[in-house]
């Protein structure tokens, strides 16, 4: 969704609670929907739990991971979800998922395009570091772990884990009726 900068701050949000609940990425839970890796090469050096994702037009994928979501780890990621949603008028999830990226990996430069050019597209670190890079439109952010922000993932971008530890974001995409 195009913004007038290349991201806009929602809030800051303690996610040590959810942490006590997050499986490591040995877990064979981080395993379970590699799609999402296969379909977008760019992801290849990611992992993903998903909760919800509804298809973006190029494939047969929708989950909606019931017991997944009512799990210790899925109460925790919805209360911070349903705390998000107070900043979208008539909003609906299209996507939810906590994305881990390897120490040392690459998203490179793209757009996204299609339908997801009409989401809202929101992070919420969880595990980071000063030295992962998130690149929009050539500038240069480093996010702390429990700033929430929507990004415009219409501009170009890029993920740079320049740091020796995994870095973990809840990733969740808001279809929001009003526009607002």
């Amino acid at each position: 969704m195009k913004l007038d900068s290349p991201f806009k701050y929602i809030g800051k949000f303690n996610v040590n609670p959810l942490l006590k609940y997050l499986p490591p990425t040995s877990d064979p839970l981080w395993s379970k929907n590699t799609f999402r890796q296969t379909l977008y090469n760019g992801h290849r050096d990611t992992k993903s739990i998903i909760f919800i994702w509804e298809s973006n037009g190029d494939g047969d994928y929708n989950i909606n991971d019931q017991e997944l979501i009512n799990s210790s780890l899925g109460k925790e990621v919805i209360k911070i979800v349903d705390k998000i949603k107070e900043n979208y008028n008539n909003s609906s999830v299209s996507k939810l998922m906590i994305v881990s990226m390897i120490p040392k990996g690459l998203i490179d430069y793209h757009k996204d395009g299609g339908i997801l050019t009409k989401m809202r597209r929101i992070h919420l670190p969880l595990l980071t570091d000063r030295n992962c890079i998130f690149e929009i439109d050539g500038t240069r952010f480093s996010f702390p772990k429990g700033f929430c922000f929507e990004f415009d993932n219409t501009r170009t971008h890029s993920v740079d884990n320049r740091s020796e530890i995994e870095r973990i974001h809840i990733i969740l995409d808001l279809i929001v009726e009003d526009g607002k």
